[in-house]
């Protein structure tokens, strides 16, 4: 059976067609019980963020910190019911992750690159000791005098990040997970 250059047209204009007749408003093939799955999306949208709560359980299980698990929560937001309390306990305890003036820990909020940078420096002594030599980059991204440039610094000259910085963007779960394996407790 031989195929013809038509057929192929024809093929790929059914394709098409029936794809845009299924697709939703919101580029969604079809939403099911599994989520959507998206037509032709970058893989720069499929990234998962990092919330300060998924924070304290990856670092917490890193460092192999034994879990605190006090009787009242700490934080408003993140009672002793929520899947990882004592994840945000622990963090809280050992003084690597804190709340805010009111109350909250604000659970579901994404860690931004900056934040991350200052928790994984106070986290692992060998990010802290880290040597600023020369050949530390001076990121353009990275304002020398906010309040989160050494510990840029110190993540980079641990050989944590060899990147631009990007400290107002969140943290993606690939990177977090990188500068875990590449730190030591």
């Amino acid at each position: 059976m031989k195929i013809k250059t038509k057929d192929i047209i024809i093929g790929v204009l059914v394709v098409v067609i029936l794809g845009l007749v299924f697709m939703n408003s919101n580029g969604a093939l079809f939403q099911g019980k599994l989520g959507k799955i998206q037509a032709m999306k970058c893989p720069r949208e499929n990234v998962q963020y990092v919330p300060r709560a998924k924070l304290a359980y990856l670092l917490v299980r890193d460092l192999g910190i034994p879990l605190v698990t006090p009787r009242v929560a700490t934080f408003s937001d993140v009672p002793t019911d929520h899947q990882l309390f004592a994840y945000v306990e622990t963090a809280h305890a050992g003084g690597y992750l804190t709340g805010h003036p009111d109350g909250t820990f604000g659970p579901e909020r994404f860690i931004t690159r900056a934040e991350f940078a200052s928790v994984i420096r106070n986290a692992y002594p060998s990010v802290e000791n880290a040597s600023l030599t020369t050949g530390v980059p001076v990121f353009t991204d990275v304002d020398n005098s906010s309040w989160y440039s050494e510990s840029v610094k110190k993540l980079y000259a641990s050989g944590a990040t060899r990147i631009e910085y990007r400290p107002a963007d969140n943290v993606e779960l690939s990177f977090a997970t990188a500068v875990f394996s590449n730190v030591a407790p």
